[in-house]
């Protein structure tokens, strides 16, 4: 499998939101996704397993099976930044590609960005590293900033976001056709139920997942991952093969939409209620029905 080994620096509501995401969009075939978190608050761990309890159990954080969700989150609570603490954990992070700083001021992430492409560089690794720069002027300025008397010519190559010019742009904020396809995504689910259909704008949940389907369907079809529903006209070893595709995407989504489900915080119970967090379908790919095993990836395909 291939590992995307992420940290996160400043477990804030930034930190805590890509987090989740990365969780679960990053449920694809042969990948995995292994995510540290550093944060100086000695009950950052604590306070993260009350929100989100089942992505964070021993049952499926860091337990690789088949057909099940592949991640791994590991929070180190109360380390500061810039301590042999820190330092000692990091470098054995030998294949971290991607750095994510959050620690509530621009002047603070930008100090930390700048100190671990400085560690980075020492271990001969190169990950992204991005962070927050609420300033948009002084974002533009740091883009191509160069390390202070390098005859080499080094930049630190971090990537700023987060500037308020872009949070509260209208691009950002209406997102005309993400929106529309989660819409679809959501009406293949109201299987033609007209008020169900209306959930998608009135219910948190109903709105928010389908949107999260449809950035995954979108990586899909940019990959040209699609699930066949007829294979009719096909030989028997072209059907033996789109089965077994459609085999992989079918648990592929699912441990998509398990995740997801975790990081809003439901837990496995036997019936759905939205009201207690609690769903019936938070199980291993193997366990469900066998009409609800398709589902997710047909629907996907819009």
């Amino acid at each position: 499998d291939k590992v995307i080994s992420t940290v996160v620096i400043g477990f804030g509501q930034y930190g805590k939101e890509l987090v989740k995401a990365l969780a679960w969009f990053c449920q694809f075939d042969s990948y995995r996704i292994e995510i540290n978190i550093f944060d100086k608050d000695k009950t950052a761990e604590e306070r993260f397993v009350a929100q989100v309890p089942a992505l964070m159990d021993g049952e499926c954080n860091g337990v690789y099976k088949k057909g099940c969700p592949q991640y791994k989150i590991v929070i180190h609570s109360g380390v500061e930044i810039e301590t042999k603490a820190f330092t000692d954990i990091f470098t054995g992070l030998l294949d971290t590609s991607y750095v994510f700083v959050d620690l509530g001021s621009s002047d603070e992430n930008i100090k930390t960005a700048a100190y671990i492409r400085m560690i980075a560089k020492r271990m001969g690794i190169i990950p992204v590293i991005k962070t927050i720069a609420y300033n948009s002027k002084e974002k533009n300025l740091l883009k191509d900033v160069k390390s202070i008397d390098d005859e080499t010519n080094n930049r630190y190559e971090i990537d700023f976001i987060g500037d308020l010019d872009v949070l509260f742009s209208e691009e950002t904020i209406l997102k005309s056709k993400l929106e529309e396809k989660g819409f679809e995504i959501h009406r293949g689910y109201s299987a033609g139920n007209k008020e169900k259909e209306a959930n998608f704008w009135t219910c948190d949940y109903c709105y928010s997942s389908s949107v999260a389907t449809a950035i995954r369907a979108n990586l899909r079809d940019k990959f040209d991952i699609k699930h066949i529903e007829t294979t009719e006209n096909m030989s028997d070893t072209e059907k033996e093969k789109h089965n077994k595709k459609n085999k992989y995407i079918e648990e592929m989504e699912h441990c998509a939409w398990d995740v997801y489900m975790r990081t809003e915080g439901f837990v496995f119970g036997e019936q759905k209620n939205h009201l207690a967090k609690t769903h019936h379908y938070i199980k291993p790919f193997v366990e469900l029905p066998d009409e609800v095993k398709e589902i997710d990836a047909r629907i996907t395909n819009v």
